[in-house]
């Protein structure tokens, strides 16, 4: 046991020391063109990128900039990943809704941002223009990711949860949610990107006062690619730290191991001892008030030995199908 650990983390540690190889070896060989271009207005190295940035640093204009378009960005964003989500969950419900939805969405995943730039400087000004661009971008992609998920939810965990009566809030929590997340963080990966590419194209194009899109269209009028390429790092830095803190916060753990562990509480279902007539590899156990209720996830056992948890991962379909059989049997049905 202890020997597998230290492997892991000799692993682990090769593993980082080789992608800090990697990315010293492209900030070399950007270093090494810089070297043989010789000409600082078509293509700075990254040392001048670091000495520019520097510069940049003890300004409060630098800070204040920098937070105003992070918030414009990241609210567009927010918005459309609640916005994407109840569409997604509207369209999943009602066939009709997502027959009306489809032609809009198409349209925004077709239409170039460029053209929704302009319009939207038409039709709202520069100072929300990011906010608004970086909206239209993303809600495609996650009502996309929320109605394939939807879609894709297992239909015999559906059944199982209407066999046993399970509330809708408990189907959301144990059910949907975990069938929609891994399609959902997929979206959210793209989008995020996505969001911050085209609402910072949309403020260099809008050029909104104290925004980064302003400072990188000034830095191509006065030809400062050094500050270009600090802006430009600036940007990386802020969206894969917004990129982070996000999907720590949704990325939350939905296997089918905690929704079993979580359920088999609530699903209690009344048979007469008669018809409990388990087969050999599964085991009921009596609950309160002459109910009979899933077991622990300790307590049951199926063949050869394997733990509950372990086999449903494995085979759940065919384990909830047994199990629905097994009901309908007992109740005469």
């Amino acid at each position: 046991m202890t020997s597998t650990i230290c492997h892991k983390r000799l692993m682990k540690r090769v593993q980082s020391l080789k992608t800090c190889m990697i990315w010293l070896f492209w900030a070399a060989l950007w270093q090494a063109a810089h070297l043989v271009i010789q000409n600082d207005v078509i293509f700075v190295g990254p040392l001048d990128m670091i000495r520019a940035l520097a510069d940049l640093l003890p300004q409060a204009s630098f800070w204040q900039t920098l937070l105003h378009s992070f918030f414009k960005i990241s609210a567009g964003f927010l918005l459309a990943f609640s916005v994407g989500i109840l569409l997604g969950w509207a369209s999943y419900a009602c066939p009709l809704i997502k027959d009306m939805l489809e032609p809009p969405m198409v349209l925004a995943r077709s239409v170039p941002v460029a053209s929704f730039v302009i319009l939207a400087l038409i039709w709202i000004g520069s100072d929300n223009l990011s906010v608004f661009i970086s909206f239209l971008v993303v809600v495609p992609m996650i009502y996309a990711g929320t109605l394939t998920g939807l879609e894709n939810t297992s239909r015999e965990l559906l059944e199982m949860s209407r066999v046993f009566s399970i509330s809708f809030f408990k189907r959301l929590r144990f059910i949907y949610i975990p069938a929609v997340h891994p399609y959902l963080i997929s979206s959210c990966r793209t989008a995020l990107g996505m969001s911050w590419k085209s609402g910072v194209a949309a403020e260099v194009i809008g050029i909104p006062q104290a925004s980064i899109g302003e400072q990188l269209y000034y830095a191509k009028l006065y030809l400062d690619t050094a500050g270009l390429f600090a802006w430009t790092f600036a940007i990386i830095l802020i969206s894969t730290v917004f990129e982070w803190i996000f999907l720590k916060t949704v990325n939350g753990r939905a296997s089918l191991e905690v929704l079993c562990l979580k359920i088999k509480r609530s699903l209690t279902f009344a048979l007469p001892s008669s018809a409990l007539r388990v087969p050999c590899h599964m085991q009921l156990v009596p609950g309160p008030y002459s109910r009979y209720t899933l077991p622990s996830i300790w307590h049951i056992r199926l063949q050869h030995g394997k733990g509950f948890s372990e086999a449903f991962k494995s085979n759940h379909i065919i384990f909830m199908k047994l199990l629905i059989e097994h009901i309908s049997k007992s109740y005469g049905t």
